[in-house]
């Protein structure tokens, strides 16, 4: 589950905006979610993960990801975990 947070930026300039563009592309790239996350972290920032079901590191997280990803999960002050009825459901809606 990735959230973006949003400002009320009303005063981008013409030649802003294609600029901002290309960095919310750069963002939605996959293993963005992780950068962020290691940036919280040496920050001293709280890290919340949550999974979105059961089996999702064996089903999802790639082998060149996988030590990154149970890092991330380790390190985490906060962990949930959720049912993969709950996930499917989002997918759905989204």
């Amino acid at each position: 589950m990735t959230a973006i947070a949003v400002t009320g930026h009303m005063d981008l300039t013409e030649d802003s905006t294609p600029l901002v563009c290309t960095a919310l592309d750069d963002l939605l790239k996959p293993y963005v979610d992780s950068l962020f996350a290691e940036a919280v972290l040496a920050a001293c920032g709280r890290l919340t993960v949550v999974i979105p079901f059961q089996d999702y590191r064996q089903n999802k997280v790639k082998p060149d990801h996988a030590a990154l990803f149970d890092h991330l999960v380790e390190a985490s002050r906060d962990f949930e975990r959720w049912p993969r009825s709950v996930w499917a459901t989002a997918r759905q809606t989204s």
